[in-house]
């Protein structure tokens, strides 16, 4: 099986996100040559060119372009898991699954379980439910916008 060295991921990804290798070392506080070494391995290992430099700076190939993509959610799950284990919930932290039912009397709003979450009232031609996601009583408002055809969009 092959690895990915997440070492050289986030070399890479400080690059991509600080525009030049001397200022991800910067930020990273170790040297441009290591950086850069780093970076080439990366790249050595997954086959492909990720970055073009010019000068000092340096653009994404289409192939970095993934891979950046890739490393940035890569990186916010390590920094979502710290916050979760500190019992600090993170924006993206809930996962939430909705389903909402006209019962005639109304909408409902449920958990993937089947319990009731919060009531749908209609506000100018939109029905919105209120339900309480994360830790420690954060919550978060779900708009639903409703058509003769089921949902248009929800938010």
């Amino acid at each position: 099986m092959e690895w990915l060295n997440y070492h050289h991921l986030l070399y890479f990804w400080m690059v991509a996100r600080e525009g030049g290798v001397s200022k991800a070392a910067e930020k990273l506080r170790i040297s441009q040559p290591t950086v850069s070494a780093q970076v080439k391995r990366l790249e050595r290992a997954l086959g492909e060119r990720l970055l073009e430099r010019q000068g000092r700076t340096v653009t994404l190939t289409e192939a970095g372009r993934v891979v950046y993509r890739y490393a940035d959610e890569i990186f916010a799950l390590g920094r979502e898991l710290r916050e979760t284990l500190r019992g600090r919930p993170s924006a993206g932290a809930a996962q939430l699954t909705v389903g909402v039912a006209d019962t005639g009397a109304g909408l409902r709003g449920e958990s993937g379980s089947g319990e009731a979450v919060g009531d749908v009232r209609a506000h100018q031609g939109l029905r919105s439910v209120s339900i309480p996601i994360g830790h420690q009583g954060h919550e978060t408002v779900v708009l639903l916008e409703v058509t003769r055809a089921g949902f248009a969009s929800w938010r």
